[in-house]
């Protein structure tokens, strides 16, 4: 007889917290979903001279169209990241490591800095 009077309770505090009626509406607003903060366009990202935001690198960045970009990159044994970019995403091309600078060159694989970048990332 106790787990009755208990479930009741329990199912008329639930009703009353979920504000069902016999109409059906509700009078609470439903729960926001926690928002995610819009991507950088990836020509603001990856400028020449400036500072590679980690974070934000991870998340992607929009190309000149609006479409969403993968950076990619290789994870150093170090634990950082080095980036490399491409032009047709509508940032110059370059390479650099998170948290560091961004290093705009014609073609990262062929740079004698990226290279040198790249041994000290995977011996």
């Amino acid at each position: 007889m106790i787990r009755t009077p208990t479930f009741t309770a329990a199912a008329a505090i639930l009703l009353a917290l979920t504000g069902c009626g016999e109409d059906g509406d509700s009078s609470t607003s439903p729960a926001s979903a926690p928002t995610t903060p819009a991507l950088l366009a990836c020509s603001d990202l990856f400028k020449p001279g400036q500072k590679i935001e980690q974070a934000e690198a991870e998340r992607g960045c929009l190309d000149r169209a609006g479409g969403v970009q993968v950076v990619g990159g290789f994870r150093c044994d170090d634990g950082r990241d080095l980036w490399v970019m491409d032009s047709s995403t509508g940032a110059p091309a370059g390479w650099g490591f998170g948290d560091g600078e961004f290093v705009a060159v014609q073609d990262a694989t062929s740079e004698s800095g990226f290279q040198k970048a790249y041994q000290t990332c995977k011996p």
